[in-house]
């Protein structure tokens, strides 16, 4: 459902605005509350299926890159569907590099300055 409401629903649709949006919330709901209920179903084996794992950890950045890219695409003219077959691994590739060279390295970070926290309150308590 979520797919086709994908293909069918343009951004000058009004239907995307009046109910769109919010069906495509309900149903992305429902299906987290399937994986939560049922961990050992299909649904939560496909989604952990490492390529998709590897796909949602680097989804944000593919939320952030997409936007860009489509619009530096439609700037040059180009049609909305090469934009979007050649921006979707484009923004794909964007968001691995932007993980690895930026996201991951701070996270990282966190986690060292975490722990030296966590440290230096033990000793403090002491």
């Amino acid at each position: 459902m979520l797919g086709l409401m994908v293909i069918t629903l343009s951004v000058e649709n009004y239907l995307l605005y009046q109910a769109g949006l919010s069906v495509a919330s309900l149903a992305a709901a429902c299906l987290v509350l399937q994986v939560m209920i049922a961990p050992a179903s299909r649904l939560s084996v496909t989604l952990a299926w490492p390529p998709l794992a590897s796909l949602g950890r680097v989804s944000y950045g593919v939320y952030l890159w997409h936007h860009p890219i489509a619009f530096a695409a439609a700037a040059v003219g180009t049609p909305w569907w090469l934009g979007t077959g050649l921006g979707l691994p484009l923004g794909i590739a964007f968001a691995i590099l932007s993980y690895r060279l930026i996201e991951a390295p701070a996270l990282r970070l966190k986690h060292r300055l975490r722990t030296r926290k966590s440290t230096l309150d033990l000793r403090a308590a002491a």
